[in-house]
């Protein structure tokens, strides 16, 4: 059943589908009723508008109010001559705004109608001051409950105006057959602007801030500054520079926290890196080390993999528990899988694998896992190919460009 609920809410003023009584014009009509329909609405705004001025104003003045009462306060704490020397508007008009002035009157005339004396004024005075500080805060209730019906009633009215463009242009790309596909196999890459905003050195916090004023479009595209710390992998995987890759994990640093700070993060976070007695560089550092770290230790495991690999049986003789008890598992294995992880292939265990049917093969994927024999992802991923090994790293990359900073408020 259609829900046709939701139409209730449309004001749209330029809606032309609408049923008169034959003897009027239908033209003059709608033209009457958009009339009504915008000066509702205008009407409304005003009232809006006009209550949340009133609001703020009242906001302001209870807390001058506030500091009136405690001054008063504290005045009454002091020494009988001072009471004596300055009258209560005298010491009033010492703390308060000019602002205050018409409700110290009313108080002051109010205590002369009631005659009070001299010495108990003070007191008076501030019982006559917190009335109207209720007066105030009750207005203010009253003022809320006003503001958020009419609030209620122009968000539950879908206007013209609040469409908006989705699309700016009538024209949209259409995607290939293949794209996809070889989107994903597709190596990330940094762009070559993130690529020149990372040979600026780490310390050099001047030209790395002039370098992003004069080129936003590295601050804009987070995947493609993001893919620096794919490049600080490869650098020490191929290279073992441990220099160049420090450069490709500081500068994506940099523009995450950047970003972190909104609009003025760029002018905010080099203020508050480069400003002596704040700690935000410390946090930094620690972060970027952090960061560096976890990458060189996968460029490190990786390169072992490469030279020998890294699968291997639990020794039949060891002092640990774990390694004990991962021997007794591996002990339930097949004899073709234990052979395959005595060899130390990885190509032999896959041949394993896929001769067993898809929920074998994730149980035996999770039971290597458990032992150790073999670190892969839950899903199965064939870590022998190009694409199996891409996949794995993007998936290890991602989680270390979207951990959460450890400074998160420089």
């Amino acid at each position: 059943m259609v829900d046709y609920s939701k139409r209730d809410a449309l004001e749209l003023s330029d809606d032309s589908d609408i049923e008169v009584h034959p003897n009027v014009d239908k033209r003059t009509f709608i033209q009457a009723k958009q009339h009504q329909i915008h000066m509702e609405r205008q009407q409304r705004k005003r009232q809006i508008q006009a209550l949340q001025h009133e609001s703020a104003v009242n906001d302001a003045l209870l807390q001058r109010l506030h500091v009136l009462a405690a001054s008063l306060e504290s005045q009454r704490d002091g020494s009988a001559s001072n009471h004596s020397n300055l009258s209560p508007a005298e010491v009033a008009f010492q703390t308060a705004m000019r602002m205050l002035a018409t409700i110290i009157d009313e108080v002051t005339k109010a205590l002369d109608e009631k005659q009070t004396e001299k010495h108990p004024r003070y007191e008076a005075f501030t019982q006559e001051l917190g009335i109207h500080v209720r007066k105030i805060q009750d207005l203010q209730a009253e003022l809320a409950r006003k503001l958020g019906t009419l609030e209620l009633q122009d968000a539950n009215k879908i206007a013209s105006e609040s469409y908006h463009v989705g699309f700016d242009s009538s024209y949209v790309n259409k995607t290939k057959p293949g794209d996809a596909t070889k989107q994903e196999t597709k190596r990330i890459r940094a762009s070559p602007a993130a690529k020149l905003f990372a040979q600026i050195p780490a310390s050099n916090y001047r030209a790395s801030r002039d370098y992003l004023l004069s080129h936003p479009e590295v601050l804009q595209n987070e995947s493609k500054s993001d893919g620096l710390f794919i490049e600080a992998y490869y650098v020490m995987l191929d290279q073992n520079d441990e220099k160049r890759a420090w450069q490709y994990v500081h500068k994506p640093l940099l523009l995450q926290y950047t970003r972190m700070l909104g609009h003025d993060g760029v002018a905010l976070f080099f203020k508050c890196i480069t400003t002596p007695g704040y700690q935000a560089h410390e946090v930094f550092e620690k972060d970027v080390a952090e960061r560096f770290q976890k990458i060189r230790s996968m460029a490190k495991r990786d390169s072992q993999e490469r030279s020998g690999g890294v699968e291997q049986a639990p020794p039949t003789s060891s002092e640990d528990e774990e390694m004990r008890k991962a021997r007794k598992i591996f002990e339930q294995f097949s004899p073709e899988m234990r052979a395959a992880l005595e060899s130390g292939s990885l190509d032999e265990v896959n041949g394993v694998l896929a001769e067993m049917v898809v929920s074998e093969a994730e149980k035996m994927v999770g039971l290597l896992n458990e032992t150790g024999c073999l670190s892969i992802e839950e899903d199965i991923i064939d870590a022998t190919t190009e694409e199996g090994k891409r996949h794995l790293l993007e998936i290890e990359m991602d989680a270390i460009a979207h951990a959460h900073p450890t400074g998160s408020t420089v």
